[in-house]
């Protein structure tokens, strides 16, 4: 694989800081974190290979299935029940909760592997591809969800405004990312600088956010930031056996403290 490194990052510091901004960014407000040479379609595919969704979906679910009742219950305090798409819906642990409680579930996924999974074991309506490449009618989701999905997009802001274009007028997106001003992450960032090794979830991670940068995106692309939701992602914990575990807990307590986890969920209207 071509070697990459990281542009915008060692002039900034991090997305959301410094004055210097990636030339190569399509959103230069953001200050995102790119890789250059970009990852092109086929290696972006490759990255998401059965391995990875062993390791990190159907292995960890157990680790998930809290977090996506929680974030459901929190769907079913906004919306009565619809029709609600997931995209980048993985092994479709989430469109399976949802399809229990009474919603009408679709999902899309990228990776060959996960969808047919979810159609074949799951049962489940999955579609594989991009969102782009779906051709949904307007106007036609109660709820779009997009759980750690919009940093790993090669055009977040054309994925948004699909979201956007399919949405019902009063329908709402949920979505969650890395939060890249929590502690846990700058620590993360820190520590890859001193080490000379990237712990910053990239290739697969092409953007990364802020709370302000995140909103600003959003309210771009026509949407209506309501509300966010600090939140813990244990499945993204895997560095804590390269930093000390000891500084481990301690970011943890100061993360809570202050009320910036290591992620973030937003909910936007349309």
């Amino acid at each position: 694989m071509r070697e990459r490194k990281l542009q915008g990052a060692a002039e900034s510091g991090f997305p959301g800081y410094g004055r210097k901004k990636p030339e190569t960014c399509q959103m230069p407000f953001l200050r995102a974190c790119l890789y250059t040479p970009r990852p092109d379609t086929g290696e972006i595919q490759n990255t998401y290979s059965p391995e990875y969704f062993k390791k990190f979906y159907l292995k960890k679910d157990r680790l998930k299935s809290g977090f996506f009742r929680r974030m459901l219950k929190r769907i079913e305090t906004l919306k009565n029940k619809g029709k609600i798409l997931d995209v980048g819906c993985g092994t479709g642990l989430f469109l399976q909760l949802a399809n229990r409680h009474g919603w009408e579930t679709a999902g899309v996924e990228i990776a060959s592997f996960a969808a047919e999974f979810c159609r074949n074991e799951l049962r489940l309506n999955v579609r594989t591809g991009t969102l782009a490449g779906q051709n949904f009618p307007g106007n036609s989701f109660d709820v779009v969800t997009m759980w750690d999905v919009l940093e790993h997009e090669t055009v977040p802001r054309q994925t948004l405004a699909e979201i956007r274009r399919i949405l019902k007028p009063d329908g709402i997106l949920m979505l969650k990312v890395p939060d890249m001003d929590s502690p846990i992450n700058q620590t993360l960032l820190f520590y890859s600088r001193l080490k000379k090794i990237n712990l910053v979830h990239a290739p697969n991670h092409l953007f990364h956010f802020t709370r302000s940068t995140l909103k600003r995106m959003l309210m771009v692309c026509g949407f209506s930031p309501r509300r966010f939701w600090p939140v813990d992602d244990p499945v993204e914990w895997e560095f804590a056996s390269v930093v000390k575990s000891f500084l481990f807990r301690w970011l943890i307590i100061i993360s809570r403290v202050l009320n910036r986890r290591d992620s973030m969920v937003l909910v936007a209207s349309k």
